[in-house]
């Protein structure tokens, strides 16, 4: 028996096993009616044969057919060379990213290559960013070794040696700090990805990039005082009291804004209204 005629043989059964199904719910619902319902709901029809016959049903259930094509699932399991730092997941999808050296390569011989993996994050997925950096050698003239390696640097990232990519570090960011998800919950989010990452980590993470952003929040500061007129808003909110458990104490979130029409022309300020908090 062909693929086609299987396949066909396998909607036929289908649908009587759908219809039996239906009519089968359908019984079902009259006799808990019934034997459940309000009295006046309680009708039982004067032919003997309109009766519900549990037994029969029961009897007349729908049996499957018999699938005679089995199919087998074979898995493999990647193997990875032990490192300090646990193993990403091998099921995220990966980008590759060769990186050449600049030098002239001509005459070479490739002895192999260097692969540096970064977690990486776009909306809705976690990826690993990979940089696979070849790497080439020059060969004695008399054939007993190398004389040079050449290999591509790495480009700049967030955070030196780190795991993450600048994609995840943003999304990190704006969970933090827009949509106000608390660091324990984004773990959660990250789990279910077969991702674990702690809290000590994310917050190491979360310091970097305040580092990193400190020339930026001081130009947009200065752009924003620099106007002739500022916006300000107080806005009181808790703080959890470290030393107490549970404790919390009033805090306050003070807001800035320079409006469009009265911000001066200085070249920060003249792309977009700034506001700091």
């Amino acid at each position: 028996m062909d693929q086609a005629d299987y396949i066909a043989r396998l909607e036929v059964q289908n649908k009587l096993l759908l219809e039996q199904v239906t009519l089968l719910t359908y019984e079902l619902r009259d006799m808990k009616r019934l034997l459940f319902g309000r009295k006046s709901e309680r009708y039982l029809p004067s032919a003997p044969n309109a009766q519900l016959d549990l037994m029969q049903v029961m009897a007349e259930a729908a049996v499957p057919a018999a699938v005679t094509r089995e199919v087998k699932v074979v898995t493999t399991k990647l193997e990875s060379k032990p490192t300090g730092r646990q193993a990403l997941p091998a099921n995220l999808p990966k980008i590759d990213i060769v990186l050449e050296p600049t030098e002239d390569i001509s005459g070479l011989e490739k002895i192999g290559e260097e692969v540096t993996e970064q977690l990486d994050y776009t909306p809705g997925k976690l990826q690993i960013r990979r940089y696979i950096r070849p790497k080439y050698a020059r060969v004695k003239t008399d054939g007993t070794g190398y004389t040079e390696v050449v290999i591509a640097p790495l480009p700049d990232f967030p955070i030196e040696k780190g795991i993450p990519a600048s994609g995840l570090l943003a999304q990190i960011l704006v969970d933090k700090h827009v949509d106000h998800l608390p660091i324990f919950r984004q773990i959660k989010r990250y789990q279910r990805d077969g991702v674990k990452l702690s809290a000590s980590t994310i917050s190491g993470w979360l310091d970097a990039i305040a580092d990193l952003l400190a020339p930026l929040g001081k130009a947009l500061t200065e752009a924003v005082f620099q106007s002739d007129y500022v916006q300000a808003d107080e806005t009181p909110l808790p703080v959890l009291d470290g030393e107490t458990k549970g404790a919390a104490h009033t805090g306050y979130l003070w807001a800035y804004h320079s409006p469009p029409s009265f911000t001066t022309s200085s070249p920060v300020a003249e792309k977009k209204a700034p506001s700091i908090y």
